[in-house]
């Protein structure tokens, strides 16, 4: 029994522990990764607060990415949802609060753009996210704006190499 109760002790105590070191949380896909600093983002304009000033904490299993902020005389919790065009916030500071706010993505580079200006904040530019590209989609990327080059180009890119080769050869 008292094994039983040491080993919940240390578990809970070890799970803790991993929630409070940033960065120890399991790997996030790439579209979690976007959607956290869309909502990391987004909050921070709307409080007119430092994006680091939001501490992640948890992805519910419905998909709402949940964060903590110092606001006012205490720490705050911030629920944030990312629906295929908007960017839903639930904040309890003095009062409930609700923010939808739309933003665009470009599919092909996995990048996000809200325009959100809020009178308070003196923050004016557009916010962007991008998911982190992974070796393959940058090898497929080289890949493709490799073969979409014209044809004289392609030719022209390799005699000139051809060229080179044969030169280095001869000059052995």
């Amino acid at each position: 029994m008292r094994q039983n109760t040491l080993f919940l002790t240390l578990s809970l105590l070890a799970l803790l522990l991993l929630e409070s070191v940033p960065g120890a949380a399991l790997a996030l896909s790439d579209t979690d990764e976007l959607n956290i600093c869309l909502c990391r983002n987004v909050a921070a304009r709307i409080l007119c607060k430092d994006v680091e000033d939001f501490d992640y904490v948890t992805t519910q299993s419905d998909g709402t990415h949940v964060f903590t902020v110092f606001y006012a005389d205490k720490k705050r919790q911030i629920q944030c949802y990312v629906s295929d065009s908007l960017v839903q916030i639930k904040a309890h500071l003095k009062h409930m609060e609700y923010h939808s706010v739309p933003y665009d993505l470009n599919p092909a580079e996995m990048c996000a753009t809200v325009d959100l200006a809020v009178p308070q904040c003196p923050a004016r530019w557009p916010i962007r996210c991008c998911a982190e590209k992974s070796p393959d989609d940058i090898q497929e990327e080289k890949s493709l704006e490799f073969w979409s080059r014209p044809v004289p180009e392609l030719l022209k890119d390799e005699l000139e190499s051809g060229i080179a080769r044969e030169q280095n050869a001869t000059d052995q």
